[in-house]
């Protein structure tokens, strides 16, 4: 069984539902904790990915080398587009802060990686929300 890891969005674009249909047998999507369900402005799309996609909630572990990596990363000296203040917000991307640990949340913060908003956490890692 083949299965993709479809990351940085909870919801997927139609065009990638055709192509992941001659693909995967399933799409998996990074979620922020158990029971989360992804948000489809359209009801058909929604019902029709939710026959091949499951959620992937990350476990304190996973999370945990998550933050060792940002921080190694971080270390290792950064482009000025990875500044959350210097990217235009039309391109910045959200994400839901439960995909983190509270520690590389605020590491991010303190180094201007991103900023934490009220019920995500922005980035400019990407120009699509999710």
């Amino acid at each position: 069984m083949l299965t993709a890891l479809y990351y940085p969005n909870t919801t997927i674009s139609p065009g990638l539902v055709k192509n992941a249909l001659f693909l995967w047998d399933r799409i998996e999507y990074i979620a922020p904790w158990d029971g989360f369900k992804p948000d489809y402005q359209d009801r058909e799309l929604g019902e029709a990915v939710q026959g091949f996609s499951a959620p992937l909630v990350p476990t304190e572990s996973e999370k945990q080398q998550v933050d060792k990596v940002v921080a190694d990363l971080i270390e290792s000296g950064l482009p000025e587009w990875f500044y959350v203040e210097k990217v235009p917000e039309n391109l910045r991307y959200g994400i839901y802060p439960d995909k983190l640990l509270k520690n590389t949340r605020e590491m991010l913060e303190r180094r201007k990686l991103a900023r934490g908003m009220q019920d995500r956490f922005e980035t400019s890692a990407h120009v699509h929300s999710g």
